[in-house]
């Protein structure tokens, strides 16, 4: 690896090149080149997810999550086919407004029930997802079931509500993305001004110009925009006066400390005024105490989400919360 990082001189030009090397050792990795080969494969992958420009040597331990890597990327592939059934299915958290306690719209959360794996989290499969190229296809079913789910509650009579849909950075930056969203919209009609789409900081990383055009296109077919997981990622804030977006969503990290802890509390305060200043609304996640609320409530906090309103629900669940939420108000 270090005879690799050599600068080498191409046209006047010095280069430099770097690496990713996975090793595997006779005889204790294998007794056949055929076999050896493969694993120093696997060795070199795990060296290129650890950041690249690494070294790994083979271990039975990656053969065993190149195993279930491989077992989820073929049955999220079955799930999202028609012969996946219901395996995938959305849930829904509740945002409430935290003056008027009014629930104003919920979170699209995807959930996995393998028939014989279980559930599986989405911090199993996501990954997954990403590098194997299948984000796409999942961001397209969360959108359009949410969509659908939308159809369905007007049609039931339920308050008017916002669905956010989480994109992944990879999907947004495809060059397919837009005439894909607009297909899928096309179908919601006026429903689109309901669906609003969260992005995180990372996808920030890419050039600013383009993501601006990118985005106000989006907005132009009907949606919102809110920055997820606010604070953990991207840290030139001249971004929020850049980009057509909404809302901010402040991590939970900042919040399950509050309140009490100074730091915290500091930084909730000039993330509220920041967005206020900018016209955008400011929505905290993870509040599972009445303290948690009420401090955010004085900050002037405009939106909760969490355990203590609600867990994500199935919708059948969540219409039941919401018409016995709506009676215990009326009485």
């Amino acid at each position: 690896m270090q005879h690799l990082t050599r600068p080498m001189s191409l046209d006047g030009h010095d280069v430099t090149v770097t690496a990713s090397l996975g090793v595997a050792l006779y005889p204790a990795d294998g007794d056949s080149l055929e076999v050896l080969v493969r694993h120093a494969d696997i060795a070199m992958y795990a060296a290129k997810d650890s950041g690249r420009n690494a070294l790994r040597f083979f271990s039975t331990d990656l053969r065993e999550r190149l195993s279930e890597h491989l077992l989820l990327e073929r049955e999220l592939r079955r799930a999202l086919s028609e012969e996946g059934g219901p395996e995938l299915h959305l849930a829904y958290q509740p945002q409430i407004d935290l003056r008027s306690g009014a629930v104003v719209g919920v979170e699209a959360l995807l959930r996995w029930q393998h028939p014989t794996l279980g559930s599986i989290a989405p911090d199993r499969f996501i990954p997954v997802a990403e590098q194997c190229g299948l984000i796409e296809a999942v961001d397209r079913w969360v959108l359009r079931r949410s969509v659908e789910q939308l159809q369905q509650w007007d049609a039931q009579g339920l308050a008017p509500l916002r669905v956010a849909v989480n994109i992944s950075a990879q999907h947004i930056g495809r060059a397919d993305f837009l005439p894909q969203l607009e297909q899928t919209l096309c179908h919601a009609g006026p429903l689109a001004q309901r669906i609003e789409l969260e992005i995180t900081e990372s996808m920030l990383m890419q050039g600013q110009a383009e993501l601006r055009e990118r985005l106000l296109a989006l907005t132009r077919l009907g949606p919102t925009l809110a920055l997820d997981d606010f604070g953990t990622g991207y840290s030139n804030l001249g971004y929020l006066k850049r980009l057509p977006l909404d809302k901010l969503k402040v991590d939970r990290s900042f919040v399950t400390d509050l309140p009490g802890q100074p730091e915290d509390e500091a930084l909730v305060r000039a993330i509220v005024s920041m967005a206020h200043d900018l016209g955008l609304q400011v929505l905290a996640e993870g509040v599972e105490t009445a303290a948690q609320r009420d401090f955010l409530c004085q900050l002037g906090c405009d939106l909760m989400q969490g355990w203590l309103e609600a867990r994500a629900m199935r919708p059948e669940a969540l219409e039941a919360w919401l018409r016995q939420r709506s009676s215990m108000s009326v009485s």
